[in-house]
C-alpha cells in the first residue's frame, strides 16, 4: 500500500485545439480557469492525489501540459484532499 500523497497545487495548460472542450469540465470545486492569448486554457487547483489527475489527463494525452507549483500563495490553504475526490 502506498503512503498518502500530500495535496499539491497544479496548473494544467490545455492546448488551443482542446481548450473549449476542457473548459466544460469541473476538475475541482475550487479550480481557477484562465483563457490565454494563444487560445489555450490554464486550469489551476490543489490536487489531492496523482491517480485522480491521471484519470482526467489520460483523456487529453499530449494536448495538456502539467506543472506542479511550489509556491501556493494563489490557492486556498483550506483545500483538502476531500475537495479533490468529492468526499
Amino acid at each position: 500500500m502506498q503512503a498518502p500523497q500530500q495535496p499539491r497545487d497544479v496548473e494544467w495548460r490545455f492546448l488551443p485545439e482542446v481548450a473549449d472542450e476542457a473548459a466544460g469540465y469541473m476538475f475541482h470545486p475550487k479550480q481557477q480557469m484562465e483563457r490565454l492569448e494563444d487560445g489555450s486554457l490554464m486550469v489551476r487547483f490543489r490536487a489531492g492525489g496523482q491517480q485522480e489527475m491521471e484519470w482526467y489527463l489520460a483523456r487529453w494525452g499530449d494536448k495538456v501540459r502539467v506543472r506542479y507549483l511550489t509556491n501556493s500563495r494563489n490557492f486556498d490553504p483550506d483545500t483538502t484532499e476531500n475537495d479533490v475526490s468529492g468526499e
